[in-house]
């Protein structure tokens, strides 16, 4: 009998507890919309690093650039070089993977630099002609410009940024990286 009153007891307490707390708060908003299909072939290679939302590896970096490429068991190597400090850069390379978790678009991937972290990502735009891409993750705090050449016409940024801005990204946090040639 005194098993069954604290059983009874601890599940009012949970039910109490919870109560209190209220529900479990959601970003309800939806992912934004990535493109129908990526020919992950065509994907891969270098790719220069234009803009990004800065975090703490690209506050202060330069001439960055990824390089991807689809491993046997279907994930992707990532590997991140940039110069970075202010008064004397020196090159910094940072290795990551990825994981497609959309095999019929291959537009939707899982990302992670550091494990357990891991970010979800989606190509929001790509160029026909795969040059330009515009990656943005499903919380919209992050966001990345990356094209084949270290740079782009101003009006294709410009293009990039107004289309990230009607996906609802901050573009004010978004930071051009400089490309020096």
């Amino acid at each position: 009998m005194k098993k069954l009153t604290y059983g009874i007891c601890g599940v009012l307490v949970l039910f109490g507890l919870a109560a209190c707390v209220g529900p479990l708060q959601q970003d309800e908003t939806p992912p934004p919309q990535s493109v129908s299909y990526v020919d992950i072939d065509a994907f891969m290679g270098r790719w220069y690093v234009i803009a990004t939302t800065p975090g703490v590896r690209h506050r202060n970096s330069q001439n960055a650039l990824k390089d991807m490429q689809q491993l046997d068991d279907g994930s992707i190597k990532i590997e991140s070089y940039m110069l970075s400090g202010d008064e004397e850069p020196e090159w910094k390379m940072y290795e990551g993977s990825a994981r497609i978790r959309n095999i019929r678009t291959n537009a939707e991937w899982e990302i992670s630099y550091t494990w357990p972290i891991r970010q979800n990502f989606r190509i929001l735009y790509l160029s026909e002609n795969y040059d330009l891409v515009l990656m943005g993750d499903d919380r919209r705090n992050n966001l990345r410009i990356l094209a084949r050449e270290q740079t782009i016409p101003n009006h294709r940024y410009s293009d990039m940024m107004i289309q990230a801005q009607n996906m609802g990204y901050d573009i004010s946090r978004v930071r051009r990286v400089p490309q020096n040639q």
